[in-house]
C-alpha cells in the first residue's frame, strides 16, 4: 500500500480449514495494490503459523493504539492474504 491506513476491525474466526484473523483497512486496501485474483475486503492473517501470529500481534496493537499501517498482499482462495505489515 502507498499509504498507511487505520485498521477499522479484526475479526478472528475459524477459517474453512485453519484459525484466521480477518483485518479491514478504514476506507480498504486501494484496487491496485490487491492482486486480481483475490479482490475482497477482508484481509486475511493465517493464525497457524509464527508468521501470521507476528502480523496479528502487529495488526493488534495498531487498532489498539489506532495507528495506520500499510500492507503487503498476496492471495490465499478468493481473499487477500497478509504477507507483511509496516507500523
Amino acid at each position: 500500500m502507498p499509504e498507511a491506513k487505520i485498521i477499522e476491525s479484526i475479526i478472528v474466526h475459524p477459517g474453512p480449514v485453519n484459525a484466521e484473523a480477518l483485518i479491514v483497512i478504514e476506507g480498504g486496501v486501494p484496487a491496485s495494490h490487491i492482486p486480481s485474483e483475490c479482490n475482497a475486503p477482508h484481509n486475511t492473517v493465517d493464525l497457524t503459523t509464527e508468521h501470521g501470529k507476528s502480523v496479528f500481534s502487529i495488526a493488534l496493537a495498531a487498532r489498539l493504539a489506532e495507528k495506520p499501517v500499510r500492507l503487503a498482499l498476496s492471495c490465499t482462495g478468493n481473499r487477500p492474504l497478509i504477507t507483511s505489515i509496516l507500523l
